[in-house]
């Protein structure tokens, strides 16, 4: 009902529905949701691929080592790119089996599911490496821990370390900024870009 009534009131509207579970997949996207968020990567419920593809839904997969209850406890990587990459291409692979599109794909680092600080910050360094993937890149990083880690800030401080990771996620090239505030981050966006764009 909450979807239905937001697209009532604004029909251009686009919803994302944040869930691991089918049944609240579909409901979801029956009612109007055009994005299906999967935290697991595909890891818990695969059936959710081919609820996004009869949908025509785009589905982002996220990489995490683990599950909530103890993804902390696992960040210990062989090579923490080569690892994220083999997940997410496990992923992608599981999506297109069921049906959805590679242009429908968003993949998502995960950053802070799974990771140390130091290793958010080398995500946030080199997110160029997921474009080997064939996908759109989505990064997520408003307000997290690695920002309060590195900041010393609460949670309600942290818009401008959030602003500095959307510009990072520009200069990665990814596609998709996953944010709160989304006007502060829009501006540094825009100003980053009036720069770029600077022909004088």
């Amino acid at each position: 009902p909450v979807i239905q009534e937001i697209l009532r009131r604004n029909p251009r509207a686009v919803i994302s529905i944040d869930t691991t579970k089918k049944s609240v997949a579909l409901a979801a996207v029956k009612a109007g949701a055009r994005i299906i968020n999967d935290i697991s990567g595909l890891t818990r419920e695969p059936l959710l691929a081919r609820i996004a593809a009869e949908h025509g839904a785009k589905l982002i997969i996220m990489h995490r080592s683990g599950n909530s209850r103890v993804m902390q406890r696992r960040t210990k990587y062989i090579d923490l790119l080569d690892d994220i990459l083999r997940f997410l291409a496990k992923s992608i692979s599981t999506a297109r089996r069921y049906g959805v599109p590679l242009q429908d794909i968003i993949v998502d680092p995960g950053i802070g599911f799974g990771k140390t600080a130091a290793q958010n910050l080398y995500l946030l360094k080199n997110l160029r490496a997921l474009r080997c993937l064939g996908c759109a890149v989505l990064l997520g990083t408003s307000r997290k821990s690695v920002i309060g880690d590195t900041l010393r800030r609460p949670v309600d401080q942290r818009e401008f370390g959030t602003a500095a990771t959307s510009i990072a996620g520009l200069f990665g090239n990814v596609d998709y900024l996953r944010v709160h505030d989304v006007a502060a981050n829009l501006d540094a966006v825009k100003m980053l870009h009036a720069i770029w764009q600077n022909k004088l």
